[in-house]
């Protein structure tokens, strides 16, 4: 039994001893020192900086070799679009390659020789018989900003639908839409709601541009400019006076009104043919044909019209009934500025003198109780101008 112990612990012994002698106490040869340690950058950054250039190329020979097909084709603005987006896919990514760059001129190429070939034309409307440009009206707008827009190419002249043109004040300013595209005909047109001045000339301007994803580019040379002048300042002043005696070949209205309009800085004339009282309310009520009939020709704007009307005579009596030489007249005057152009009435004014208000006229005959009353409302008149004269001048500038 002591036998077996110590044998056993003899084996203990051999097996420690054997473990310290596999064990090495020199340092190892393999060991790296981390400043030798060389830092290599993702492979796959590289790869998908790549993969982002050649994106950008596979798009733009895209737009551009659908530009191009899209021209031919003769759809002409959706090929301008792809041709502006190879351009806005530059503009987004700067200094990709020299690929980039190549096809980015390609398409500036293409565009500018479009740009030579496209014409944007004033319509119809805006033509005289000389086919020369005319000028709108500041207070009329009878004839709205419209284009047309066509191409020259080796088959002739065409129209270019869906493109987009856009309107801007280059002088005055007012309330328009601002924005259109060219249909079918390749038509496009603004509406121009008021000018803010009428008193002076106002331009819009019609031009061609694309815009793409924040880019933008504009045709220089496609332009087209409406002018709309203000109208000319002249007023022509037309006179009735009447009575139950017949019509005054001297109406006494005229020179105290006139006197009064002359500070308003216009050009007035007064109006010299003879008119029959038909005629004359004719035009009064604001009658185009009426108005055209006088001839006054296209450099008078406004037409003045004083109505001098003494429309009630009556005799007096005495105690007993019987008529005597003594009249009592009474009167209404009117003024009216009327447009020649379409005959709206933009101002008037009515004065009245009768016996219900006290101020009729008097006389010891007919002739001379309606010339009192008629150079007493003459004189009303003329004071109520003076009141209202810048109301009077608002109406001579359109407003």
């Amino acid at each position: 039994m002591k036998r077996y112990k110590l044998k056993k612990i003899i084996s203990v012994f051999i097996i420690i001893f054997l473990f310290f002698s596999c064990v090495s106490t020199e340092e190892p040869d393999n060991i790296i020192d981390s400043s030798e340690i060389e830092i290599v950058e993702n492979p796959n950054n590289v790869e998908n900086s790549d993969n982002s250039d050649s994106a950008l190329l596979i798009r733009m020979e895209e737009y551009l070799e659908n530009g191009t097909n899209k021209i031919f084709e003769g759809s002409i603005s959706e090929g301008i679009k792809q041709l502006v987006s190879v351009l806005a896919e530059r503009e987004k990514n700067p200094g990709q390659s020299d690929k980039a760059d190549e096809l980015a001129l390609m398409a500036e190429t293409e565009l500018k020789k479009l740009g030579a070939a496209i014409s944007l034309e004033a319509d119809t409307m805006w033509l005289d018989a000389n086919m020369s440009q005319i000028a709108g009206n500041t207070t009329e707008l009878n004839i709205q900003p419209n284009i047309i827009l066509t191409i020259i190419s080796e088959t002739g002249k065409s129209l270019i639908s869906n493109a987009p043109i856009y309107f801007e004040f280059i002088q005055g300013s007012g309330t328009f839409n601002n924005y259109a595209t060219t249909n079918s005909f390749g038509q496009a047109g603004c509406n121009i709601i008021k000018f803010e001045n009428l008193a002076e000339e106002n331009i819009v301007r019609a031009y061609l541009e694309y815009r793409v994803d924040g880019y933008t580019y504009s045709f220089s040379s496609v332009v087209r400019d409406f002018v709309y002048v203000p109208p000319a300042y002249t007023a022509a002043i037309i006179v009735l006076e009447k009575s139950v005696v017949g019509i005054s070949n001297d109406p006494l209205i005229l020179d105290p009104v006139y006197n009064e309009l002359k500070q308003i800085d216009y050009e007035f004339s007064i109006y010299n043919s003879v008119l029959d009282e038909e005629e004359f309310m004719q035009a009064f009520k604001g009658d185009i044909d009426s108005i055209q009939s006088l001839g006054l020709g296209n450099n008078v704007s406004y037409l003045i019209m004083l109505l001098n009307d003494c429309n009630n005579m009556i005799q007096m009596t005495n105690m007993k009934g019987d008529p005597i030489n003594a009249f009592m007249s009474e009167a209404r005057a009117t003024i009216r500025v009327i447009r020649v152009i379409d005959g709206t009435v933009l101002y008037q004014k009515d004065i009245e003198r009768n016996h219900n208000n006290g101020l009729h006229g008097q006389g010891n005959s007919r002739v001379i109780a309606a010339l009192n009353v008629q150079r007493k409302i003459a004189g009303d008149m003329a004071l109520d101008v003076r009141v209202n004269l810048r109301e009077i001048q608002n109406a001579l500038m359109g407003n």
